[in-house]
């Protein structure tokens, strides 16, 4: 949160190290405070995209206070990154 906060992005990624994943999901529960924080494929990276509502429910519901944003690509492949930048709208 603090790249985010003082530098308005960060990111979060994964590989997978024990072999090809059919779907990764990269899940962040962020303050309200961070509601408009946009999700974009981090370079590099295979493509991903946002979760629906109904893919984040899953992961039940966050704290109070708090909100999910999630980013799933599919057909991953072993030790291949993938990721997605967290930024925050330009004021």
């Amino acid at each position: 949160m603090i790249g985010l906060r003082d530098r308005g992005s960060d990111h979060l990624s994964l590989t997978c190290s024990r072999g090809d994943v059919a779907v990764g999901d990269l899940v962040i529960e962020l303050p309200h405070a961070f509601q408009r924080v946009e999700l974009v494929s981090m370079e590099g990276c295979p493509p991903g995209r946002s979760m629906t509502q109904l893919e984040l429910d899953k992961y039940g519901p966050p704290e109070v206070g708090f909100h999910l944003k999630g980013w799933r690509g599919e057909g991953l492949k072993r030790d291949q990154r993938f990721g997605v930048v967290l930024r925050l709208p330009a004021r």
